[in-house]
């Protein structure tokens, strides 16, 4: 799941690739399984009128199993 949160904000949009996933100020919500990495961007509209804009990386880490 991705939780996200705000203050101060009047909106957010969370976007994957380019393409919104979530919106609101504050939330959670479930996300496919990860198998590459990925960058989540929030992007927040904030009351005084700036944009706030922040992300995330998620990677990988594989798992070897001799057999």
């Amino acid at each position: 799941a991705l939780e996200w949160g705000s203050t101060d904000a009047e909106s957010c949009i969370i976007k994957l690739s380019g393409n919104a996933v979530f919106t609101g100020t504050s939330g959670q919500g479930a996300v496919d399984d990860i198998t590459e990495q990925r960058i989540y961007v929030l992007q927040c509209d904030m009351e005084a009128g700036n944009i706030l804009t922040s992300s995330v990386t998620i990677s990988i880490i594989p798992v070897w199993r001799e057999f």
